[in-house]
């Protein structure tokens, strides 16, 4: 893959305000992308927190996902602050110090503050990614305990619902003024993404053999939403026991098979109930569930809604949008 990338020159000057004025434009910079968060704090409020007396040590001033980011690219010389990328599915490119890096799903690439590196969507399969921007004196021992290094700029950890869950929070918790109160939960959450990607770079190997297993499973578990399966049929399907399968399946998904499995049914159960006219029973039904009661109950437990409640704000929801 050829990388073509538009060059944006900073000094290198590590006092300089971490800061890419192009932030500014990120609607049009997105715009080819299938989907894309972008959260930042204004170079007005940067100072502050620089500046905290006991919030400034760890930071991040950016961060958001992009999904499918066709014709993402980026090039960039001596931005005071790291760059933490986590690719959740296609390719890219990544180049630095005369080195380039194929970045694959499950990879977590990191670049390093004030040094010139490039990196690129691939343009026949696009990365969908999570990222943030980081700075401040206590970055560079998270990034030690990560196992990333300039000599090893790319890790692999997996799809990790873990991680995926905890930039989602960090999404939630963003606020572009924030308060004190809302800059410490901000950055603690990044922190805690940092440490789970400490923890599963020092997963065990033999975990990390069984991870496209694991795919198997799960594509298998898609292929079957309507059969009442049991977690000795996935076992037996990944030639594991069911004790180990647990323990594998939540290390590198964050949840246990049948948790995995019941949240594709209920998730298919909230599609079905959106766009037909077929009953709660039916559904049911239709996804294994031989016991009507127990699908109502194991719905709610997931969306917090009964089947017939979920129904009825789809339809009003609809309703108020047309």
């Amino acid at each position: 893959m050829k990388l073509a990338v538009e060059k944006i020159a900073f000094e290198l000057d590590p006092s300089s305000l971490p800061f890419e004025s192009e932030i500014t434009q990120w609607r049009a910079i997105t715009r080819s992308f299938g989907r894309a968060t972008f959260l930042a704090i204004p170079e007005s409020e940067r100072t502050k927190w620089i500046g905290h007396p006991s919030l400034s040590r760890f930071r991040v001033f950016s961060c958001g996902y992009f999904e499918k980011a066709s014709g993402h690219r980026w090039e960039r010389d001596g931005l005071a602050e790291g760059v933490l990328i986590y690719c959740v599915a296609g390719r890219g490119l990544f180049e630095f110090e005369d080195k380039r890096w194929a970045v694959l799903p499950g990879n977590v690439l990191y670049c390093f503050p004030l040094t010139h590196h490039a990196y690129a969507a691939d343009r026949d399969d696009p990365w969908s990614l999570y990222w943030m921007h980081l700075s401040g004196p206590a970055l560079n021992e998270y990034i030690r305990m990560t196992g990333l290094s300039k000599t090893n700029p790319i890790i692999h950890i997996g799809q990790r619902a873990e991680v995926i869950n905890l930039f989602s929070s960090l999404f939630k918790l963003y606020q572009p003024i924030p308060t004190e109160a809302e800059w410490l939960a901000t950055v603690t959450c990044a922190q805690h993404i940092l440490a789970h990607v400490a923890l599963a770079s020092q997963q065990d190997p033999a975990m990390s053999q069984h991870e496209a297993g694991i795919q198997a499973v799960i594509a298998h578990m898609e292929a079957c939403l309507g059969s009442n399966l049991k977690l000795a049929h996935f076992a037996e399907y990944a030639g594991l026991s069911p004790s180990y399968l647990c323990k594998v399946f939540k290390m590198l998904t964050g949840r246990s098979p049948m948790d995995h499995f019941n949240r594709l049914k209920i998730r298919e159960a909230c599609s079905q109930l959106s766009t037909r006219d077929t009953t709660v029973k039916e559904v049911a039904s239709c996804l294994g569930f031989h016991d009507t009661y127990y699908f109502s109950r194991l719905f709610k437990k997931f969306v917090g809604l009964s089947p017939d409640h979920f129904r009825q704000a789809q339809r009003a929801n609809y309703k108020r949008t047309r």
